[in-house]
């Protein structure tokens, strides 16, 4: 399968890390790392800003409204920052609760907690310490660094499925993961499995594109449990993002 590379910018660029001689494509941008992207796929990495723009985005900064959706019915409102790093797959995640501050820090599969002990409250469940809504949260946000860590072998065709009275176009990843594309050809939602065959769906809304890179982001956020079809079971979070900014390397 054809595949577009795909540069990373960096603000060093070491002497030796390519040669002149190897080719590039022409939708190729400079930089130390090379990334393939499925061909297939290249059209939805455009409707969010493009390779470029993602290639110089080093990191995605959110102040959100948080809330938590708990199991006797009512819910919990808080003020979150959010801070992704697409290619280093790391998200970090900060608030002050009345009781205390918390962090918490999701790098690949390391996860870190750093919180006041008081912290650890009922207002927060289920999702104080749920690397799998961290991770999903990073999945939604960041989807071209994900599907850029593909293979050819990785990538199957994208099938039809129909999710909660919509279609989408079904990304498998590694690990029973999965993207979906929306009728507007966008990776608006992910599928995360977590702990015990549970399963976390993240969904995208109100897409814009964010300063200073331009990469087009989603200003809303919903996260469900889910099964393995990525049907909605019940939703846990819902974040609405109120001031977003991109940094380039």
């Amino acid at each position: 399968m054809k595949a577009i590379t795909l540069f990373l910018l960096s603000g060093l660029l070491l002497a030796g890390c390519y040669q002149k001689s190897k080719p590039v494509s022409e939708s190729a941008v400079s930089g130390p790392r090379l990334i393939a992207v499925p061909q297939q796929l290249v059209p939805a990495v455009e409707r969010t800003g493009g390779l470029k723009a993602w290639a110089n985005t080093q990191v995605i900064s959110g102040e959100c409204t948080y809330t938590v959706y708990k199991d006797d019915g009512t819910k919990y409102v808080t003020t979150q920052r959010h801070g992704v790093y697409p290619w280093s797959d790391t998200i970090q995640v900060y608030a002050n609760e009345p009781q205390g501050s918390y962090a918490w820090s999701l790098f690949k599969d390391n996860f870190r907690i750093m919180e006041s002990p008081a912290i650890r409250s009922r207002e927060l469940e289920p999702t104080v310490g749920n690397q799998y809504i961290i991770e999903s949260i990073w999945s939604v946000l960041a989807p071209p660094a994900r599907i850029a860590a593909l293979s050819s072998e990785d990538t199957k065709p994208c099938e039809p499925v129909l999710i909660d009275g919509l279609w989408y176009r079904e990304i498998q990843l590694p690990g029973d993961r999965s993207y979906f594309l929306n009728a507007e050809g966008i990776i608006s939602m992910c599928l995360v499995p977590g702990e015990k065959d549970k399963f976390y769906l993240a969904r995208g809304y109100e897409y814009r594109p964010v300063a200073t890179t331009l990469i087009t982001m989603p200003q809303k956020i919903e996260i469900f449990q889910s099964d393995r079809q990525a049907k909605p079971l019940k939703r846990i979070v819902e974040i609405d993002y109120f001031k977003q900014k991109t940094f380039p390397f």
